[in-house]
């Protein structure tokens, strides 16, 4: 195992590119308010939210997003499918700490994840759209 590791690191570490440090170097940060969740499960008044914190960063053509909180997989992978930055990393606990944000799909299946959100279902998308959307204007 341990010599296929060390091959594997030599492959890898041929293959990266150097990036140039003079390169464009931009931030912005939002804290979104997104539906709050009632016991049910089902958002609760249109007046009660949770926040969640989005940092996003780019260093030339690479993109860093932080996210506040702990997003499924399919969330990180639809903002690295549309970021207009390759790579683009998703890094998640920045900021914040607001917990589980399930896809929309994950919440009739329940579980605990999703039974110790927060966040009302469409809250995972919406964190995935407006991360996009941030780092768009980062271009």
């Amino acid at each position: 195992m341990a010599t296929l590791l060390g091959e594997e690191v030599a492959r890898v570490f041929d293959e990266i590119k150097i990036t140039p440090t003079n390169c464009p170097i931009k931030t912005a940060y939002e804290t979104l308010k997104l539906p709050a969740k009632g016991s049910s499960g089902s958002p609760v008044a249109v007046d009660q939210t949770s926040g969640f914190n989005i940092t996003v960063g780019r260093l030339g053509g690479i993109a860093f997003v932080g996210l506040g909180g702990e997003v499924f997989n399919e969330l990180g992978k639809t903002i690295k499918a549309n970021s207009p930055f390759h790579p683009t990393f998703v890094l998640t606990h920045c900021n914040g700490a607001a917990g589980y944000v399930p896809t929309k799909e994950s919440y009739p299946a329940g579980g605990y994840e999703v039974d110790s959100s927060q966040f009302a279902p469409g809250s995972g998308e919406q964190i995935a759209d407006e991360a996009v959307r941030m780092l768009k204007e980062l271009q």
